[in-house]
């Protein structure tokens, strides 16, 4: 038996299209359903303002957020986020020099 392997290719027109009204949930597959709440929700949009644009329930909306694609997309973002903070820091000079003896 052979398994065939699924690949998703992340289309970053596709939120914009949900915002803009142009795509709802059914139009979209469950790993692009998982990037657009992901990302709308990344954007600062409400369960409510994104079951408005996909033209779903607020449920459907948290239940897709609860998937593992969804949380791992979120997670990714936060450690890219979390790396370029960091990255900042480092290249910042010190406050304060501590000298001894």
């Amino acid at each position: 038996m052979t398994a065939t392997m699924h690949r998703w290719v992340q289309d970053d027109v596709i939120p914009d299209a949900v915002r803009s009204g142009m795509l709802k949930l059914p139009d979209l597959g469950p790993d692009d359903r998982c990037h657009v709440v992901a990302e709308l929700t990344r954007r600062g949009e409400s369960a409510q303002l994104i079951a408005d644009r996909l033209g779903c329930s607020i449920r459907q909306v948290k239940l897709i957020r609860g998937q593992g694609m969804t949380q791992t997309l979120m997670a990714l973002w936060q450690l890219e986020r979390d790396r370029d903070r960091w990255r900042r820091m480092a290249e910042q000079p010190p406050l304060f020099v501590l000298r001894c003896g």
